[in-house]
């Protein structure tokens, strides 16, 4: 039972409002800790809607969008929004356009913008450069990683990215009940 006592502790650090495992991955790399393997950024809050200014408006033709992962400096005077580009986000024509014109129009308020991929997370020297860039929109500085948070963050990862379409998966198989669900439910689950 050590990996769901594990499993337990993390998923209370995250909090409300994550659309996927995606945003869940990226959240607790940039949030948890460094003596839990992330980067310890506070104030991070997700799905932030804003209401567009008149030219933002123009720019995307909605009177609202929401950012995915919003990050605030320490003394609040600074944010930089932070688009998750999944692989759901190319899979249809037209997705690639929506989102160069969502970030335009988020530009366009002021906002600094950072295109996140699945890629550039996995990969860890991607990913540290992609921190870097943050510190230094949010004006904080990096510090690197001492040898015992290099080990955290290690097992964070190897814990993070994983088949989450496999979890609860035993010997190649899904259990009875799983596999006539349609969706998760507190009935489907109390059977």
């Amino acid at each position: 039972m050590r990996y769901g006592n594990r499993f337990i502790a993390v998923s209370q650090l995250v909090p409300l409002g994550a659309a996927s495992p995606f945003e869940v991955e990226a959240y607790l790399l940039l949030a948890l800790p460094r003596s839990l393997g992330g980067e310890g950024f506070c104030g991070i809050e997700l799905n932030v809607e804003v209401m567009l200014s008149t030219s933002a408006r123009a720019i995307v033709g909605k009177s609202r969008v929401y950012i995915d992962l919003l990050l605030f400096s320490p003394d609040g005077r600074r944010q930089v929004a932070i688009e998750c580009q999944g692989k759901a986000s190319h899979g249809r024509a037209g997705d690639g356009l929506r989102d160069a014109d969502r970030m335009t129009a988020l530009q366009a308020m002021g906002y600094d913008v950072i295109l996140l991929t699945h890629r550039q997370i996995s990969d860890e020297d991607r990913f540290r450069a992609i921190v870097k860039a943050v510190c230094r929109m949010l004006d904080a500085e990096y510090r690197d990683k001492s040898s015992d948070e290099q080990r955290a963050e290690t097992l964070l990862r190897s814990e993070l990215f994983v088949d989450w379409t496999k979890l609860g998966v035993i010997d190649g198989k899904m259990p009875v009940r799983h596999k006539t669900a349609r969706s998760w439910t507190a009935a489907v689950l109390s059977e």
